[in-house]
Protein backbone atom coordinates (compact mmCIF):
# COMPACT_ATOMS: atom_id res chain seq x y z
CA UNK A 1 0.00 0.00 0.00
CA UNK A 2 1.35 2.98 -1.07
CA UNK A 3 1.06 6.07 2.16
CA UNK A 4 1.72 9.66 1.03
CA UNK A 5 2.49 11.61 3.65
CA UNK A 6 4.09 14.57 1.85
CA UNK A 7 2.39 17.77 0.67
CA UNK A 8 2.38 17.05 -2.96
CA UNK A 9 3.45 21.14 -3.80
CA UNK A 10 6.63 20.69 -1.05
CA UNK A 11 8.63 17.77 -2.28
CA UNK A 12 8.06 14.52 -5.31
CA UNK A 13 9.87 11.77 -6.24
CA UNK A 14 11.51 11.60 -9.06
CA UNK A 15 8.61 9.06 -11.04
CA UNK A 16 6.27 11.36 -10.02
CA UNK A 17 7.77 14.68 -10.77
CA UNK A 18 8.85 13.12 -14.29
CA UNK A 19 4.66 12.17 -14.93
CA UNK A 20 3.72 15.70 -13.94
CA UNK A 21 6.52 16.91 -16.07
CA UNK A 22 4.97 14.47 -19.25
CA UNK A 23 1.57 15.59 -18.49
CA UNK A 24 2.89 19.41 -19.03
CA UNK A 25 4.31 18.98 -21.84
CA UNK A 26 1.31 16.81 -23.45
CA UNK A 27 -0.53 19.90 -22.50
CA UNK A 28 2.00 22.24 -23.93
CA UNK A 29 1.44 20.66 -27.11
CA UNK A 30 -2.53 20.45 -27.06
CA UNK A 31 -2.08 24.31 -26.67
CA UNK A 32 0.46 25.24 -29.35
CA UNK A 33 -1.55 22.85 -31.64
CA UNK A 34 -4.59 24.62 -30.36
CA UNK A 35 -2.37 28.37 -30.87
CA UNK A 36 -3.17 29.32 -27.16
CA UNK A 37 -0.29 28.72 -24.98
CA UNK A 38 -1.86 30.51 -22.40
CA UNK A 39 -4.44 28.06 -21.97
CA UNK A 40 -2.14 25.49 -20.65
CA UNK A 41 -1.06 27.95 -17.67
CA UNK A 42 -3.38 26.03 -15.12
CA UNK A 43 -3.04 22.68 -16.30
CA UNK A 44 0.75 22.58 -15.71
CA UNK A 45 0.14 23.80 -12.75
CA UNK A 46 -2.37 21.45 -12.24
CA UNK A 47 0.18 18.61 -13.02
CA UNK A 48 2.99 19.87 -10.86
CA UNK A 49 0.78 20.45 -7.82
CA UNK A 50 -0.43 17.08 -7.72
CA UNK A 51 2.92 15.29 -8.91
CA UNK A 52 3.61 12.95 -6.09
CA UNK A 53 -0.31 11.49 -6.01
CA UNK A 54 -0.15 11.40 -9.67
CA UNK A 55 2.50 8.78 -9.46
CA UNK A 56 -0.59 6.72 -7.59
CA UNK A 57 -3.38 7.20 -9.67
CA UNK A 58 -5.13 10.01 -7.74
CA UNK A 59 -5.44 12.35 -9.85
CA UNK A 60 -5.27 10.97 -13.15
CA UNK A 61 -8.84 12.02 -13.75
CA UNK A 62 -8.39 15.78 -12.67
CA UNK A 63 -5.53 16.01 -14.79
CA UNK A 64 -7.33 14.57 -18.14
CA UNK A 65 -10.28 17.05 -17.34
CA UNK A 66 -8.07 20.10 -16.79
CA UNK A 67 -6.56 19.26 -20.24
CA UNK A 68 -9.62 18.69 -22.04
CA UNK A 69 -11.20 21.91 -20.81
CA UNK A 70 -8.54 23.57 -22.35
CA UNK A 71 -9.31 22.03 -25.52
CA UNK A 72 -13.15 23.23 -24.84
CA UNK A 73 -11.91 26.61 -23.77
CA UNK A 74 -10.22 27.23 -27.01
CA UNK A 75 -13.59 26.13 -28.66
CA UNK A 76 -12.04 23.36 -30.93
CA UNK A 77 -14.13 20.31 -32.45
CA UNK A 78 -13.23 17.86 -34.31
CA UNK A 79 -9.78 17.94 -34.03
CA UNK A 80 -8.35 14.22 -34.41
CA UNK A 81 -4.92 15.21 -33.07
CA UNK A 82 -5.62 16.49 -29.98
CA UNK A 83 -8.15 14.08 -29.46
CA UNK A 84 -5.04 10.96 -30.27
CA UNK A 85 -2.99 13.25 -28.20
CA UNK A 86 -5.38 12.92 -25.13
CA UNK A 87 -5.71 9.75 -25.62
CA UNK A 88 -2.39 8.89 -25.75
CA UNK A 89 -1.28 10.56 -22.84
CA UNK A 90 -4.50 9.41 -20.18
CA UNK A 91 -4.93 5.76 -21.43
CA UNK A 92 -5.32 4.67 -17.93
CA UNK A 93 -6.96 6.71 -16.13
CA UNK A 94 -8.65 9.02 -18.80
CA UNK A 95 -12.67 9.41 -19.29
CA UNK A 96 -14.69 7.44 -21.48
CA UNK A 97 -15.59 8.21 -25.27
CA UNK A 98 -19.64 9.23 -23.94
CA UNK A 99 -17.53 11.93 -21.24
CA UNK A 100 -15.34 13.46 -23.80
CA UNK A 101 -17.49 13.63 -26.61
CA UNK A 102 -15.15 16.64 -27.56
CA UNK A 103 -16.22 16.04 -31.54
CA UNK A 104 -19.86 16.95 -30.45
CA UNK A 105 -19.09 19.34 -27.91
CA UNK A 106 -20.96 22.54 -28.45
CA UNK A 107 -20.29 25.69 -26.02
CA UNK A 108 -22.42 28.23 -25.01
CA UNK A 109 -20.41 31.07 -23.79
CA UNK A 110 -20.37 35.14 -24.17
CA UNK A 111 -18.03 34.93 -26.78
CA UNK A 112 -19.27 31.86 -28.67
CA UNK A 113 -22.80 32.33 -27.97
CA UNK A 114 -25.17 28.99 -29.07
CA UNK A 115 -27.28 30.27 -32.49
CA UNK A 116 -30.65 28.83 -33.30
CA UNK A 117 -29.20 27.42 -36.33
CA UNK A 118 -26.42 25.27 -34.59
CA UNK A 119 -29.03 23.32 -31.86
CA UNK A 120 -28.23 19.73 -33.57
CA UNK A 121 -31.19 16.81 -32.20
CA UNK A 122 -27.95 14.42 -32.45
CA UNK A 123 -25.65 17.30 -29.60
CA UNK A 124 -23.70 14.70 -27.40
CA UNK A 125 -22.17 17.34 -25.21
CA UNK A 126 -23.13 20.45 -24.05
CA UNK A 127 -20.70 23.15 -22.02
CA UNK A 128 -22.28 26.41 -20.59
CA UNK A 129 -20.47 29.09 -19.21
CA UNK A 130 -22.55 32.28 -19.59
CA UNK A 131 -26.73 32.46 -20.26
CA UNK A 132 -26.69 36.01 -22.51
CA UNK A 133 -26.23 36.01 -25.71
CA UNK A 134 -27.31 32.61 -26.51
CA UNK A 135 -30.57 30.67 -26.81
CA UNK A 136 -33.52 31.58 -24.08
CA UNK A 137 -33.98 29.27 -21.29
CA UNK A 138 -37.13 28.25 -22.64
CA UNK A 139 -35.39 27.15 -25.75
CA UNK A 140 -32.47 25.73 -23.71
CA UNK A 141 -35.03 23.39 -21.99
CA UNK A 142 -36.75 22.21 -24.75
CA UNK A 143 -32.88 21.05 -26.53
CA UNK A 144 -32.35 19.30 -23.57
CA UNK A 145 -35.43 17.67 -22.24
CA UNK A 146 -36.23 16.40 -26.02
CA UNK A 147 -33.01 15.38 -26.30
CA UNK A 148 -32.25 11.50 -26.70
CA UNK A 149 -28.43 11.87 -28.04
CA UNK A 150 -27.10 14.14 -24.72
CA UNK A 151 -24.60 12.78 -22.58
CA UNK A 152 -22.71 15.08 -20.93
CA UNK A 153 -24.14 17.99 -19.72
CA UNK A 154 -21.83 20.83 -18.21
CA UNK A 155 -22.37 24.21 -16.10
CA UNK A 156 -18.91 26.06 -15.32
CA UNK A 157 -20.61 29.42 -13.09
CA UNK A 158 -17.48 31.35 -12.32
CA UNK A 159 -18.68 33.85 -14.79
CA UNK A 160 -22.35 33.88 -14.37
CA UNK A 161 -24.27 36.35 -12.22
CA UNK A 162 -25.96 33.82 -9.87
CA UNK A 163 -27.07 36.52 -7.26
CA UNK A 164 -29.35 39.68 -8.21
CA UNK A 165 -30.10 38.85 -11.65
CA UNK A 166 -33.72 37.49 -12.79
CA UNK A 167 -32.54 36.91 -16.00
CA UNK A 168 -30.15 34.47 -14.81
CA UNK A 169 -32.23 33.07 -12.63
CA UNK A 170 -35.33 32.73 -15.16
CA UNK A 171 -32.58 30.87 -17.48
CA UNK A 172 -31.67 28.42 -14.33
CA UNK A 173 -35.26 27.97 -13.39
CA UNK A 174 -36.15 26.53 -17.18
CA UNK A 175 -33.10 24.96 -17.64
CA UNK A 176 -34.27 22.49 -14.64
CA UNK A 177 -37.23 22.11 -16.46
CA UNK A 178 -35.71 20.77 -19.26
CA UNK A 179 -32.94 18.85 -17.39
CA UNK A 180 -35.59 16.97 -15.33
CA UNK A 181 -36.91 15.92 -18.50
CA UNK A 182 -34.07 14.18 -19.72
CA UNK A 183 -33.51 10.52 -20.01
CA UNK A 184 -30.16 10.04 -21.84
CA UNK A 185 -27.56 12.65 -19.57
CA UNK A 186 -25.14 10.29 -18.41
CA UNK A 187 -22.82 12.78 -16.89
CA UNK A 188 -23.92 15.72 -15.32
CA UNK A 189 -21.52 18.30 -13.71
CA UNK A 190 -22.56 21.69 -12.43
CA UNK A 191 -19.43 23.95 -10.99
CA UNK A 192 -18.96 27.15 -9.12
CA UNK A 193 -22.87 28.02 -9.53
CA UNK A 194 -22.90 30.09 -6.63
CA UNK A 195 -26.82 29.85 -6.31
CA UNK A 196 -28.61 31.71 -3.14
CA UNK A 197 -30.93 29.21 -0.79
CA UNK A 198 -34.12 29.66 -2.50
CA UNK A 199 -33.13 28.98 -5.69
CA UNK A 200 -30.95 26.07 -5.21
CA UNK A 201 -33.58 24.83 -3.22
CA UNK A 202 -36.22 25.19 -6.23
CA UNK A 203 -33.83 23.64 -8.61
CA UNK A 204 -32.83 20.43 -6.67
CA UNK A 205 -36.87 20.05 -6.11
CA UNK A 206 -37.34 20.46 -9.90
CA UNK A 207 -34.11 18.49 -10.49
CA UNK A 208 -35.65 15.21 -8.67
CA UNK A 209 -37.33 13.67 -11.36
CA UNK A 210 -33.85 13.31 -13.55
CA UNK A 211 -32.39 11.96 -10.16
CA UNK A 212 -34.76 9.66 -9.58
CA UNK A 213 -35.64 8.11 -13.50
CA UNK A 214 -32.69 8.81 -15.49
CA UNK A 215 -31.36 4.95 -15.74
CA UNK A 216 -28.03 6.27 -17.71
CA UNK A 217 -27.18 8.58 -15.32
CA UNK A 218 -23.47 7.50 -14.09
CA UNK A 219 -21.69 10.64 -12.59
CA UNK A 220 -23.06 13.61 -10.71
CA UNK A 221 -20.47 16.58 -10.18
CA UNK A 222 -21.61 19.98 -8.18
CA UNK A 223 -18.66 21.36 -7.09
CA UNK A 224 -17.99 24.63 -5.04
CA UNK A 225 -22.00 25.33 -5.44
CA UNK A 226 -22.30 25.80 -1.59
CA UNK A 227 -25.50 24.04 -1.00
CA UNK A 228 -25.74 23.71 2.28
CA UNK A 229 -27.84 21.49 4.50
CA UNK A 230 -31.23 21.75 3.16
CA UNK A 231 -30.29 21.62 -0.18
CA UNK A 232 -28.02 18.67 0.52
CA UNK A 233 -30.87 17.20 2.24
CA UNK A 234 -33.52 17.43 -0.52
CA UNK A 235 -30.33 16.09 -2.99
CA UNK A 236 -30.55 13.20 -0.50
CA UNK A 237 -33.86 12.58 -0.49
CA UNK A 238 -33.98 12.34 -4.66
CA UNK A 239 -31.16 10.14 -4.26
CA UNK A 240 -32.94 7.52 -1.65
CA UNK A 241 -35.81 7.62 -4.08
CA UNK A 242 -33.85 6.74 -7.30
CA UNK A 243 -35.24 3.82 -9.06
CA UNK A 244 -31.99 2.41 -10.65
CA UNK A 245 -29.48 2.29 -8.35
CA UNK A 246 -27.28 0.91 -10.10
CA UNK A 247 -26.19 2.62 -13.05
CA UNK A 248 -24.55 5.61 -10.53
CA UNK A 249 -20.81 5.40 -10.80
CA UNK A 250 -19.60 8.26 -9.33
CA UNK A 251 -20.42 11.47 -7.02
CA UNK A 252 -18.41 14.22 -6.35
CA UNK A 253 -19.83 17.01 -3.91
CA UNK A 254 -16.83 18.97 -2.96
CA UNK A 255 -17.05 22.67 -1.69
CA UNK A 256 -20.50 22.36 -0.70
CA UNK A 257 -20.53 23.97 2.89
CA UNK A 258 -21.95 20.35 4.14
CA UNK A 259 -21.94 19.75 7.97
CA UNK A 260 -21.96 16.52 9.84
CA UNK A 261 -25.66 15.66 10.08
CA UNK A 262 -26.73 16.53 6.75
CA UNK A 263 -24.07 14.51 5.57
CA UNK A 264 -24.78 12.00 7.10
CA UNK A 265 -28.16 11.64 5.33
CA UNK A 266 -26.76 11.59 2.13
CA UNK A 267 -24.08 9.00 2.67
CA UNK A 268 -27.41 7.20 4.18
CA UNK A 269 -29.38 7.73 0.95
CA UNK A 270 -26.19 5.96 -0.60
CA UNK A 271 -27.31 2.49 0.75
CA UNK A 272 -27.93 -0.09 -2.14
CA UNK A 273 -25.33 2.15 -4.59
CA UNK A 274 -23.66 -1.18 -4.70
CA UNK A 275 -21.64 -0.14 -8.65
CA UNK A 276 -20.91 3.31 -6.55
CA UNK A 277 -17.14 3.35 -7.28
CA UNK A 278 -16.12 6.91 -6.95
CA UNK A 279 -17.03 9.45 -3.46
CA UNK A 280 -15.93 12.86 -3.33
CA UNK A 281 -16.98 14.96 -0.06
CA UNK A 282 -13.61 16.91 -0.12
CA UNK A 283 -13.42 20.36 1.54
CA UNK A 284 -16.83 20.12 3.63
CA UNK A 285 -17.32 19.90 7.53
CA UNK A 286 -18.54 16.38 7.66
CA UNK A 287 -17.29 14.52 11.36
CA UNK A 288 -18.30 11.91 13.20
CA UNK A 289 -21.91 11.41 12.52
CA UNK A 290 -20.85 11.17 8.46
CA UNK A 291 -17.87 8.70 9.46
CA UNK A 292 -20.21 6.70 11.31
CA UNK A 293 -22.49 6.20 8.30
CA UNK A 294 -19.72 6.17 5.80
CA UNK A 295 -18.44 3.23 8.23
CA UNK A 296 -21.79 1.50 7.78
CA UNK A 297 -21.35 2.10 3.77
CA UNK A 298 -17.94 0.45 3.76
CA UNK A 299 -19.14 -2.66 5.71
CA UNK A 300 -21.71 -3.71 3.32
CA UNK A 301 -21.46 -6.83 2.23
CA UNK A 302 -22.15 -5.31 -1.22
CA UNK A 303 -19.74 -2.21 -1.37
CA UNK A 304 -18.63 -1.43 -4.42
CA UNK A 305 -16.54 1.80 -3.49
CA UNK A 306 -12.57 2.18 -4.50
CA UNK A 307 -12.40 5.67 -4.28
CA UNK A 308 -13.18 7.96 -1.13
CA UNK A 309 -11.96 11.61 -1.04
CA UNK A 310 -12.51 13.16 2.48
CA UNK A 311 -9.93 15.68 2.03
CA UNK A 312 -9.89 18.69 4.29
CA UNK A 313 -13.20 18.01 6.08
CA UNK A 314 -13.69 17.89 10.07
CA UNK A 315 -12.58 14.29 11.24
CA UNK A 316 -11.48 13.57 14.57
CA UNK A 317 -9.91 10.29 16.58
CA UNK A 318 -14.08 8.56 16.86
CA UNK A 319 -14.40 9.47 12.71
CA UNK A 320 -11.57 7.67 11.59
CA UNK A 321 -11.83 5.06 14.32
CA UNK A 322 -15.33 4.46 12.31
CA UNK A 323 -13.66 4.43 9.20
CA UNK A 324 -10.97 2.18 10.52
CA UNK A 325 -13.30 -0.42 11.89
CA UNK A 326 -15.30 -0.85 8.98
CA UNK A 327 -12.20 -1.47 6.44
CA UNK A 328 -11.79 -4.67 8.59
CA UNK A 329 -14.73 -6.19 6.59
CA UNK A 330 -14.29 -3.82 3.70
CA UNK A 331 -12.75 -5.59 -0.16
CA UNK A 332 -13.31 -3.05 -2.06
CA UNK A 333 -11.67 0.37 -1.04
CA UNK A 334 -8.27 1.38 -3.15
CA UNK A 335 -7.57 4.65 -2.40
CA UNK A 336 -9.03 6.54 0.68
CA UNK A 337 -7.60 10.25 0.93
CA UNK A 338 -7.53 11.79 4.52
CA UNK A 339 -5.42 15.07 4.01
CA UNK A 340 -6.09 18.06 5.57
CA UNK A 341 -8.03 16.61 8.56
CA UNK A 342 -5.87 18.11 11.66
CA UNK A 343 -8.40 17.14 14.05
CA UNK A 344 -7.16 13.29 13.78
CA UNK A 345 -4.44 13.11 17.06
CA UNK A 346 -1.58 10.22 17.12
CA UNK A 347 -4.45 7.92 19.01
CA UNK A 348 -6.62 8.63 15.84
CA UNK A 349 -4.12 7.31 13.56
CA UNK A 350 -2.64 4.48 16.07
CA UNK A 351 -6.38 3.59 15.62
CA UNK A 352 -6.19 3.69 11.25
CA UNK A 353 -2.89 1.50 11.88
CA UNK A 354 -3.75 -0.40 13.83
CA UNK A 355 -6.58 -2.45 12.17
CA UNK A 356 -4.74 -1.91 8.60
CA UNK A 357 -2.43 -4.35 10.76
CA UNK A 358 -4.74 -6.45 11.51
CA UNK A 359 -6.89 -7.16 8.64
CA UNK A 360 -5.99 -8.19 5.28
CA UNK A 361 -7.13 -4.30 3.32
CA UNK A 362 -7.92 -4.17 0.01
CA UNK A 363 -6.37 -0.57 0.18
CA UNK A 364 -3.27 0.40 -2.20
CA UNK A 365 -3.09 3.94 -1.55
CA UNK A 366 -4.24 6.04 1.26
CA UNK A 367 -3.12 9.91 1.36
CA UNK A 368 -2.32 11.53 4.60
CA UNK A 369 -0.85 14.65 3.40
CA UNK A 370 -0.92 17.80 5.33
CA UNK A 371 -1.95 16.36 8.52
CA UNK A 372 -1.35 16.17 12.35
CA UNK A 373 0.83 12.63 11.22
CA UNK A 374 4.09 13.34 11.86
CA UNK A 375 3.61 16.20 15.35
Amino acid sequence: MGIITENPTSKMAGSASDSADSNAAIGRDIAENMGRPEKMRRVEKSSQRCGVVVSHGWYSEEIYRAVYNSVIDAGVRGNKNIEEVLDDGFADGGLSDDEIADEEAIEMSEETPLQHQRIDPNLKSLIVRHTSGGISGMETSRLIGDSTQLKNLTIEGEHINWIGDPRTLEWFSEFCAGLARNGSIDHLSLNECNLDRETAANAIARLSPFLELNSNLRSVQMTSCNVGDDIVRLLASALSRRRDKESLRRIDLDSNLIDDESGAELVDALRGYDNLSELSLSDNEIGQKSCDALGDLLSSPNAGLAELNLESNAIDDDGIASIANALADNASLKELNLSFNCDITQAGWRTLFTCLNDCSSSLETLDLSSTNLAD
